[in-house]
Order: structure tokens, then sequence, then C-alpha cells
């Protein structure tokens, strides 16, 4: 089954984590780590959904970027600012290119990776690097169990 596989893999992360998380006792009270979850949501929502869970059974908090709406700013300083406010990321990346602003001027002149092009789990992951965040990077095979999702179009394989 697909989603096992994807659920063992993200236990396996989270298994290693918790030995890192510390504990709180009786008479100290340690601060809940906010760790932000990256992933494409077409190809990898599942995985990044079972990482997130087993954050929050280790007793952290999984920040993940489909649970907030941009609040009339830019998409890039909404996630400027959840990723400022965590002490980790985890970025797990696939095949998938993913959204992206489409009212970005990269995007807009059809420009690829290189020339600044970034999709906004590409921006996620240089966002954790700008702000030296602790940065946890995950690629999966291409045989990993991706989620269905439709097809990309070709010309965003470049980026």
């Amino acid at each position: 089954m697909r989603t096992a596989r994807q659920i063992r893999f993200a236990l396996r992360f989270i298994r290693g984590l918790d030995s890192r998380v510390p504990k709180a006792s009786a008479t100290t009270a340690i601060p809940v780590p906010r760790i932000f979850v990256s992933a494409t949501s077409g190809d990898l929502g599942t995985v990044r959904r079972a990482v997130a869970n087993g954050l929050r059974g280790v007793g952290a908090l999984a920040v993940e970027q489909e649970y907030f709406a941009p609040p009339g700013r830019s998409i890039r300083d909404m996630l400027e600012e959840k990723i400022l406010g965590c002490q980790a990321v985890i970025h797990i990346a696939g095949t998938r290119y993913g959204a992206e602003d489409k009212a970005d001027p990269h995007a807009l002149a059809g420009h690829t990776y290189a020339e600044g092009r970034r999709s906004y789990s590409q921006l996620e992951h240089d966002l954790a690097l700008a702000h030296g965040k602790r940065l946890y990077v995950f690629v999966c095979a291409e045989d990993f169990p991706f989620d269905d999702c439709a097809k990309e179009p070709p010309e965003l394989a470049q980026c």
C-alpha cells in the first residue's frame, strides 16, 4: 500500500528526531520546538502530513504551508515570517516542481531555476538556508510511492 510506505518513511525520521527533542520534567518548562514541514502538495501531501503528525506526536509544533492563507501581502513574505518563527525546516523533495507565484517576474518570463525561478517548496528551502535554520533535506527516489496527481507541464521539469 502506497500510504503505508510513506508513513513508514515518516516514522523512521520521527524516531530519529524523538531522541533530539528535549523532554519536559515536573520542574522545568521546555519551549516547544517549531518545525516547518516543506513538500509539494500534489505528490507528497500524504508524507508531509505523516511527518507533521509524527512531529506533533513527539511534542513539536509542525508548521505547514497549507494551514495558513496569505494575509494581503506576498506569499514570499508570509513564508519567510513562518520560517523565521521556526527552529528547523524539514524539506521533502520529489520529482514535481509544484506551485509558484504566478505574479513573480521570473515565472512570468519563463525563467529556469538557475535564472531565479522558484516554486513555493524551493523558496521554503532557500529561505531556510538564507536565515541559517537547521535544514533537513530528504530527496525521494523516483520509485518512491508518490501520491497520484496530475502531470505538470513539461517546461516545469527544467525548473
